[in-house]
């Protein structure tokens, strides 16, 4: 598996992790030194979730916490992130609706036990839950960027 897989990985995971489309409410103090301890947490437990571990099989895992760490960071700027190029690099995944749920679950944990904010948690889920349809592939696109 090449390049391209890692980043679509990548981009499933936050968040479909977090938010992945995320534009949040409220300006978010995170940045890539705070944000990559939480990210190692997510991947420990994505890694350990038989659910979705097989999708990280022959992933190079520490260029996908780099990668996944910037990405976060990005995203929960207010970034826009383009759905339509997000859903189409996950369509031959094959993922469905409980992989989806299990990422999302991932992601509650690993930010829990690095004492995010109830408000923040909320957020940050809400918006990862905004891309289950573009992950899924359900989604239909009136514009690339949304």
């Amino acid at each position: 598996m090449g390049c391209d897989h890692i980043t679509s990985l990548n981009i499933f995971l936050i968040f479909s992790t977090s938010a992945a489309i995320m534009k949040p409410t409220s300006p978010t103090p995170f940045d890539e030194a705070s944000l990559a301890p939480i990210v190692n947490t997510f991947y420990r437990y994505n890694l350990a979730d038989k659910r979705i571990n097989q999708f990280f099989a022959k992933i190079n895992m520490r260029a996908l916490l780099i990668m996944q760490t910037k990405f976060l960071t990005h995203a929960l700027s207010g970034a826009g992130i383009n759905k339509k190029i997000m859903s189409m690099h996950h369509r031959h995944l094959g993922l469905q609706d409980h992989h989806f749920d299990a990422v999302i679950s991932n992601l509650e944990k690993a930010l829990v036990d690095h004492n995010v904010g109830e408000t923040e948690i909320r957020g940050i889920l809400a918006a990862a839950e905004g891309t289950r349809e573009s992950m899924l592939g359900r989604h239909t696109y009136k514009t690339d960027l949304e």
